[in-house]
C-alpha cells in the first residue's frame, strides 16, 4: 500500500493515492489470526478510504475473477466467494480490523507492516495532503515531498523509505493505536452499561439509576457508531464533537446524582457505603479533614475500583462460563456505577495523547475541539458532583 498512503489513512481515514488491494479475509486458526500475502494491483486505480479500498478476489490484477463486477470496497472476502453454492460471506475491512477484540495490537501493526511494504510503482507514489509534491522540482531530480510542518524530503523510488517518512509512519501508527483503545473500551464501557440496565447485577440497581441510564446508553452508541464507520484520528474526533450534546447531557445528569448511589440512602444496593462508616475503605473512622462530600466519596471508590482492575476494559472477562457460577460472579451495583465517570477521565487522556502527537496538519484544529470538549465534559461533570445537595454533613 505504500507508507504515505497508510500515514494518510490513519490521520483521516482516507488516502489520496490511487490504490486497490486484493487478498482475503484473515483466517482464524485458534485464537490467532493469520494473514496470506496482500497483493497490489496497479491496472486498477481508484481513491480509497476506510469504506473505499477496491478489492478484487483473485489478486491477478486484472480485477480478479469476477470481471466487470465490482465488489463491494474496502473488502476482504474468504476464498470461494464467489460460488453460487456459498452464501456471501462476511466483509472484513480495515476498518473493522482495527476494533476487532478478538485481534490484538501486536497482530494489527504486524499486518500494517506487511501492508505498507507492498510499494506502487515509482510513478504512482504520489502522496496525499501530508506529503505535497513540489511542482518545481526539475523533471531529471528525485520527486520531493513536504511533511507536515514545511519539511522538504527526497522520494528515491528504490532506495527505501527516507528516515522523516518512517518517523510520520510511527506517530500515525501510534495514533492509531490510540484510536483503537478508544474504540475497544466505549464498546467494554457500553457493554457494563447494558449489564447495568439489565438488573445483572448481585442487587437491583436503585430506580434513579435505571432512570439515568438509557441516555447514557444511547449517547455511547451513537458515539461508538461513528467512530466505528472511521477508526482514524480525524474519524473519532468527528466521531466525539458530533456526539458531544448527548454525551455532555448524559454525563451531567449521571454525575449529579452518582454520590447518592453510594450511601446508605441508595435503595435496592445493601452495599452502600454507610452514614455511620464515613471514611473512605481502609482510612481511619475519624475524619479529621471535616465533612466527607460525596464527590471524594465516589472519587477513592473509583481508586479502589481501579486497583482491584474493576473497569470497562475488564467487563467482558467478568461474564460467567458457567451458568451455575453467574449469580456469585456478578459484580455489584457500585462496581459499575463509577464507570461513567471513569470513562470521562479516559476521553480527556486519550484525546490529549493524540493532540501531544498530530503534527500541524489541517486536522489538528478538529484534534484540539475534541480535547477541549473532553475536558469541558470533564469540567461539568466535576461541577455536577460539586453540587452542594450532594454533601454529607
Amino acid at each position: 500500500m505504500g507508507t504515505e498512503a497508510l500515514i494518510s489513512l490513519a490521520w483521516t481515514g482516507e488516502i489520496s493515492s490511487p490504490i486497490v488491494v486484493s487478498g482475503y479475509v484473515p483466517s482464524r486458526i485458534g485464537d490467532t489470526y493469520m494473514w496470506p500475502k496482500l497483493k497490489i494491483s496497479d491496472t486498477t486505480v481508484r481513491r480509497g478510504s476506510w469504506a473505499g479500498i477496491d478489492s478484487g478476489e483473485g489478486g491477478s490484477g486484472e480485477g480478479g475473477s469476477n470481471g466487470d463486477k465490482q465488489q463491494e470496497p474496502g473488502s476482504w472476502f474468504y476464498p470461494g466467494h464467489s460460488s453460487s453454492h456459498c452464501p456471501r460471506p462476511r466483509r472484513w475491512t480495515l476498518a473493522s480490523a482495527i476494533s476487532d477484540d478478538q485481534i490484538t495490537d501486536e497482530s494489527l501493526v504486524e499486518f500494517l507492516e506487511e501492508l505498507r511494504l507492498h510499494r506502487l510503482r515509482s510513478n504512482e507514489r504520489s502522496v496525499s495532503r501530508f506529503l505535497l509534491h513540489d511542482p518545481s522540482s526539475p523533471s531529471d531530480e528525485a520527486p520531493t515531498c513536504r511533511l507536515p510542518g514545511g519539511t522538504d524530503i527526497s522520494l528515491q523510488p528504490n532506495n527505501g523509505i527516507s528516515d522523516d517518512v518512517s518517523k510520520a509512519w510511527s506517530t500515525a501508527r501510534r495514533t492509531l493505536l490510540v484510536c483503537r483503545e478508544l474504540i475497544r473500551t466505549e464498546r467494554h464501557y457500553l457493554l457494563a452499561l447494558n449489564v447495568l440496565a439489565k438488573s445483572e447485577t448481585q442487587s437491583p440497581p436503585p430506580p434513579l439509576m435505571l432512570s439515568r441510564l438509557p441516555a447514557l446508553i444511547h449517547a455511547s452508541t451513537l458515539f461508538l457508531d461513528r467512530m466505528e464507520k472511521n477508526p482514524s484520528v480525524l474519524g473519532v474526533c468527528d466521531a466525539f464533537i458530533q456526539a458531544y450534546e448527548q454525551l455532555e447531557e448524559a454525563f451531567v445528569q449521571w454525575c449529579g446524582v452518582v454520590g447518592g448511589f453510594f450511601t446508605a440512602d441508595s435503595p435496592g444496593d445493601p452495599s452502600a457505603v454507610k452514614r455511620s462508616n464515613s471514611a473512605p475503605m481502609g482510612s481511619s473512622p475519624t475524619n479529621r479533614d471535616g465533612p466527607m462530600t460525596l464527590k471524594k466519596r465516589v472519587g477513592s471508590w473509583g481508586r479502589m475500583m481501579h486497583s482491584r482492575r474493576i473497569n470497562a476494559d475488564g467487563m467482558a472477562s467478568t461474564v460467567p462460563r458457567n451458568p451455575k457460577n453467574k449469580s456469585r460472579s456478578r459484580l455489584s451495583v457500585r462496581d459499575l456505577a463509577i464507570l461513567p465517570t471513569q470513562r470521562i477521565t479516559r476521553y480527556v487522556l486519550l484525546f490529549k495523547d493524540l493532540l501531544i502527537h498530530s503534527p500541524s496538519i489541517s486536522i489538528r484544529t478538529t484534534i484540539e475541539d475534541a480535547t477541549e470538549l473532553s475536558m469541558s465534559l470533564a469540567r461539568q461533570a466535576d461541577r455536577a458532583q460539586d453540587h452542594a445537595s450532594f454533601r454529607m454533613d
